[in-house]
């Protein structure tokens, strides 16, 4: 697998971080707050930066990923259900989400941070855990599933 860098900076939005109470990925790009966090505070940005590629740019991964306004958080928005949401309790929301997101499947371990992204079944969101046994609290309840989920690539950037 490779990614081509030689892409317009449009292609590609910054400001996603990794929140490092809940593991999830969200959007810090913007002047609202940063999302509600499992914890049921905002969510706590590490200071890594990661960048979202858009969808349509035939880069042949898995498209239909939106942000949820309530949470920030990035969400499978590819099945009726739409996960559970920690701001309310009720499933993310994709309004306001104006972008398709695209994610690439990858078992590449030479990707450092970029890898060991997963999808949980349960919640739908996206969430860092490159181990066997991941420990962290979903939104759903107990701890995400990584059922069905490889591991995504997202493209890091300092």
């Amino acid at each position: 697998m490779s990614l081509d860098t030689n892409k317009e900076p449009g292609d590609y939005q910054f400001g996603w971080k990794q929140c490092s109470r809940c593991f999830s990925l969200f959007y810090a790009g913007s002047e609202r707050r940063a999302g509600c966090c499992i914890g049921g505070a905002e969510h706590f940005a590490t200071h890594s930066g990661f960048e979202i590629a858009f969808a349509g740019q035939s880069l042949k991964g898995q498209e239909n990923w939106r942000w949820c306004f309530k949470c920030s958080a990035l969400f499978f928005n590819g099945h009726w259900k739409k996960g559970f949401c920690p701001a309310d309790g009720a499933w993310h929301s994709p309004t306001g989400s104006e972008n398709n997101y695209e994610l690439l499947h990858t078992t590449d371990p030479k990707l450092a941070n970029s890898y060991g992204w997963r999808w949980c079944q349960k919640c739908e969101q996206l969430y860092f855990c490159p181990f066997e046994q991941c420990l962290i609290r979903c939104p759903a309840g107990d701890r995400h599933s990584k059922e069905g989920s490889g591991f995504y690539f997202v493209k890091w950037f300092y």
